[in-house]
């Protein structure tokens, strides 16, 4: 590796992290050309591709998982946060949504998509995830409760009686 001109050495971690998701992507694509069928290896590649920036690409990706493999909900959970990186919330919560329906108690899921009803103006949905999460992983309280996107839902007696010190 050899760095330009005037590049600091602090971007040694970024170039060489780039050289490996570039090869990744190589890897999965061969797999891939050996096992078109292989749901993993299409998700894994979509995730590749979003750390690229290549997000169209990714999506694809993760629709192709979704029709090998329909409740494989890490490729609806990826797709969610393809979708809303690039502002299509109402794509994203729809494939939060499914990444819920689907592994109901998983709190990163319901996290998610309560961050995105909460941004979208639908804070009745927010509250319910925002408290399911909290009662999925109570110790993650405190962090999850002082993210700004969820300020104006502490007020919720749902979520007040979730708060550590509070009762509702």
């Amino acid at each position: 590796m050899v760095l330009e001109a005037g590049e600091p050495v602090a971007a040694v971690p970024h170039i060489l992290r780039a050289a490996e998701t570039a090869a990744a992507i190589g890897a999965y694509r061969n797999a891939l050309a050996r096992e078109p069928g292989d749901h993993e290896v299409w998700n894994n590649l979509g995730n590749a591709l979003a750390e690229t920036g290549r997000l169209q690409e990714s999506i694809a990706c993760y629709e192709r998982a979704l029709a090998l493999e329909p409740a494989y909900d890490a490729s609806w959970n990826n797709l969610a946060n393809v979708h809303e990186e690039r502002g299509a919330l109402e794509e994203a919560a729809r494939a939060y949504r499914r990444a819920v329906e689907l592994v109901p108690d998983r709190a990163a899921y319901r996290l998610s998509l309560a961050s995105v009803l909460a941004r979208t103006g639908r804070p009745d949905g927010a509250v319910e995830h925002l408290a399911r999460a909290l009662s999925i992983a109570p110790e993650s309280r405190e962090g999850l409760l002082g993210l700004g996107e969820f300020v104006p839902l502490l007020r919720d007696p749902r979520i007040a009686a979730l708060r550590p010190g509070e009762s509702s």
